[in-house]
């Protein structure tokens, strides 16, 4: 997806997770695991909301503690939103 968007970039940090940067105007997608307990946690741009996510392991997803929605399909339906080209391979 990089490679067909202008502007956007990944950044990995070892201290404050991923960062999605989507470009000019379109805002970032922020990740990071909270340890105790352990939480997928993601800050969405296109609602300006923010996720915990428990692993499922009998499903092998992320699932929102919130109402039970799977991270990726959030994700990759904020990341259409967007008007991004391409789409990610999760």
């Amino acid at each position: 997806m990089v490679e067909a968007n202008a502007g956007m970039r990944v950044v990995r940090d070892a201290q404050h997770g991923l960062e999605v940067e989507l470009g000019p105007d379109r805002g970032s997608f922020m990740m990071h695991v909270e340890s105790e307990p352990q939480r997928l946690v993601l800050f969405t741009p296109v609602t300006a909301a923010t996720y915990k996510y428990h692993w499922d392991a009998a499903n092998g997803q992320w699932v929102a503690d919130c109402d039970g929605h799977a991270m990726e399909e959030l994700f990759v339906r904020d990341i259409i939103y967007t008007g991004l080209q391409s789409f990610p391979q999760l």
